[in-house]
Parts: structure tokens; sequence; C-alpha cells
């Protein structure tokens, strides 16, 4: 099978077509019932009332989940009249261990739910439930399945027998140390079957830290190494963070953003083993049309001789004309960390106007005209 990566920015330079959208309806989801009655909700903006939707297309049910962790809610929302949606039932996620709900995937026989662990470099859970009943009134748990650190996303086959998760294992403050802690980010593959006890298989990505000098020459971003004169040691595959997760129409291949990284991890789901590590390179804009300021009053598309990073946020797979193809949301991705809240202070990203000023830049080699712009904060500056 031939596959072809397709990157799509947010960032669009041309569109040929236009697509009307009509709001058939609108619903508002509470983020809170007052002691717990469900007659009594509480709503309010800003409150991640509504974080993550799944869509069963046979049964014709929207299931949406809060990103709350004091309340974590899955509503189940009847969509047989789109004009008229209305909650069906509310389930609530009341065990303590959990943090929130992360990622939601709808399949034919199977609605997977992953939950992130209350303690920040705890394991996640997937919890699997067979599809509301309608004439039962009932949305029944079949299983609760051990995950990597921070699962934040999941993806079914074709079949419903395999279910991938992709888990960031972000970096966080050890809360018992209180010291920085990166886990290892991995991809756990589940797989049902007729005893009701799926097999879980957990891959981290320890095997890449013999070539990290190939994926970085290729162009895989290494963002944060560690602190050696703190004593700190942040290994390759502690620093890739799997972010999305698409799966091949076959159900042969799982694909895995690894959005701060800017590269894609390709799976063999058959044989449950890490393919390749892609890097995504740089884009370049100097033919296309960009807006980098926030100061110019407004949309004001110039071209600039930069790159930018893709960093995809989301990925999903199609097939045109024979043609395999992953489709990536490229939003990009800035690492920031705090002394308070990872235990170390660092990031990755600097504004233009700044490195300018604070000589950071080799301008005896760069093209005047791209050094005035940035200096323009109504340009590349700000």
């Amino acid at each position: 099978m031939k596959l072809v990566i397709v990157l799509l920015s947010i960032l669009f330079t041309c569109c040929n077509a236009r697509l009307q959208l009509a709001r058939q309806s609108y619903m508002r989801f509470p983020y809170q019932y007052n002691n717990g009655d469900p007659t009594n909700p509480r709503y309010d903006l800003f409150q991640d009332a509504a974080h993550k939707a799944a869509f069963h297309t046979v049964d014709k049910i929207l299931y949406v989940a809060s990103a709350r962790s004091a309340q974590k809610y899955l509503h189940i929302i009847d969509m047989n009249n789109p004009a008229a949606p209305a909650i069906l039932m509310t389930h609530v996620f009341e065990n303590t261990v959990d943090g929130h709900i992360t990622a939601l995937d709808a399949c034919t026989d199977t609605i997977a739910v992953a939950l992130s662990a209350a303690d920040p470099v705890g394991e996640g859970h997937i919890e699997l439930f067979t599809p509301y009943n309608r004439a039962d009134r009932v949305f029944t748990r079949t299983n609760r399945i051990i995950v990597g650190v921070n699962p934040k996303d999941v993806a079914h086959t074709s079949d419903c027998t395999r279910l991938v998760v992709a888990n960031s294992g972000a970096a966080t403050l050890n809360p018992i140390s209180n010291t920085f802690t990166d886990p290892e980010g991995s991809v756990t593959i589940i797989i049902r079957n007729d005893q009701g006890f799926p097999i879980e298989i957990n891959m981290d990505f320890t095997q890449l830290n013999g070539r990290v000098m190939d994926y970085i020459t290729k162009g895989v971003r290494y963002v944060f190494r560690g602190n050696h004169s703190a004593g700190i040691v942040n290994t390759f595959s502690q620093d890739l963070e799997p972010e999305s997760v698409t799966i091949s129409n076959d159900d042969r291949f799982a694909f895995v953003s690894c959005q701060r990284n800017n590269a894609i991890l390709k799976i063999d789901m058959f044989n449950q083993r890490i393919i390749e590590l892609y890097s995504l390179g740089s884009k370049n804009w100097a033919n296309l049309l960009l807006d980098a300021s926030d100061l110019n009053g407004g949309p004001n598309l110039r071209q600039y001789k930069v790159y930018s990073f893709y960093q995809p946020a989301q990925l999903a797979y199609s097939v045109i004309d024979g043609k395999g193809y992953v489709v990536s949301v490229d939003t990009g991705k800035m690492t920031t960390y705090t002394q308070a809240q990872h235990g170390v202070a660092f990031n990755d990203h600097v504004r233009a106007r700044d490195a300018w000023s604070d000589n950071e830049l080799d301008t005896t080699t760069m093209d005047p005209m791209l050094l005035a712009q940035i200096q323009d904060n109504h340009q590349l500056g700000k």
C-alpha cells in the first residue's frame, strides 16, 4: 500500500470552494449538579463542561464529555432529530484515582473512554462500555484497563476488536519527590477477545534512544534534553509525547503524532511493533501568505522568508483514488516548563523581536528585509 502524508495547515493560503454550515440546534451542558441532583444543573462559561465528543452513527447518539476533575460527566444525547437533541442520560465517573476524561471513541458495539490519573505521574485507564440501550435506559461498563501515563487519544479498528491509545506521558512536578518528572510516552494496543479479558500490549519508545542522533539529523525535535547542571536528565524517549492516533482503513497500521516533536510514528498493528518515526520537516512560507502579527489591525496576509514546523495536533486517515493518506491538522505547539508546575524553568520559543533585541540573531548574515520585518511588531516582531 502506498502512503502519502498530507499536511493541512490551519493557516489556509487559498480556497476554491465555500462551505456553509447551518445551525440545527443549540444545547447547554451543565458543569455541575447541585448536591448531585440532576434536576438542579449549574451552567457557566469557561467551566469545561463540553470537552470531547464521539458520535455513534448506528444508534444516532452523541457522547459528550466534560474536562473537569471534580465532576466527570459523560452526557448521552439523542440525535435522532438534530433540530431537537435531548440528553438521555448523564453518566458520572466517580473513581477518585481518576483525573479527568481525555478522549472518547464510539465503535459499533463499544464506547471507549480514556481517563487520566489524579496523580500526574500515575497510569491512566480506559473504560469500555456497551452503547447506551434506549429500551432499557442503561449504559453498562464492561472493562476498566490500565494504560500509560496521560492517555491523550484513542482509535478503534474498523471491526472494533482493537483499540489504540496514545499516552503522552507529559512532564510534570512529581507530587511525592517534588522534582521534575517526564514519564515515558507510550502507545497501548488493547485486543478484545470472547473471554471478556482484553489483552493489553504497551509499547514505549526506549528502543529509539539508540538512534537519537539519526532522528535529530532527519528533523525530529528533541525538545527538552534536561538540565545537567541541576542533575536533570531527560532521554529522547521521555521527550516524545504522543498526541493523536489514526488507523489505516485496512487496519494494518496505526499512525501516532508526536506533536511537539514534529513527527509521526508508524506502528504495525499485526505484529504490535514500531516501524519508524518520521520527521515532518518544515514549511517554507516564502511563496505563501501569512499573518504573523496580532497587532496589525486584523487579517493582513504577507509573504515572509521564514519557516515553520507542522506539529500536528490531530490526525485522520483517508483513501483517495486507491491511495492512503494521513491528514493532519497542524496547530503548532510551544513547550514551557515552570519551576512551580514542573520543577524546572524552560521554554523552546522566543518572540522574534526579543531575540533581535537580546542579540540572539546573527544579523550579519540575515536578509535586510527580514531583519526589518523582525523589528516591526506589525509584521514578524509580535
